[in-house]
């Protein structure tokens, strides 16, 4: 496929195109531009980890008690039995991966004692699986 066909397929896959609407664009069939979109984001994946780049930021969640620790109280409180739950901090970081995906990190900690205790993912999402996640969170 000539150079100029995938530029243009790239193009405009980042106006948020389906392939078929791409195809239908530029009348190719829908799995010659599903083959380029792959071989596209193959070469995105294999530059991006030789250069050991993060995606960009999306979002970070943290639970109410950690964000009341760590932002609405300028000097920490020493713990009591009342407050020992609120020692653990829920962050929840998510990173745009493209297209319509996302990838979510969590992590656990305990601010009051061990520092990071848990890890989960990265987990990666679709638009509408994440916008799920974020609901049920």
């Amino acid at each position: 496929m000539e150079f100029e066909k995938e530029q243009e397929i790239a193009n405009l896959r980042t106006l948020n195109l389906t392939p078929k609407q791409i195809a239908r664009k530029l009348r190719l069939r829908v799995s010659e531009v599903s083959a380029v979109i792959r071989v596209q984001a193959e070469e995105h994946a294999l530059a991006h980890g030789k250069t050991a780049t993060l995606d960009p930021l999306f979002e970070c969640w943290a639970n109410e008690g950690a964000v009341e620790h760590f932002f609405d109280n300028p000097t920490p409180s020493t713990a009591t039995v009342e407050d020992e739950s609120q020692g653990m901090a829920i962050v929840t970081v998510t990173r745009k991966a493209g297209h319509n995906r996302f990838v979510i990190c969590t992590y656990l900690l305990d601010y009051w004692c061990l520092g990071l205790k848990d890890t989960i993912g990265p987990r990666k999402f679709s638009t509408q699986d994440y916008g799920y996640f974020i609901d049920q969170a």
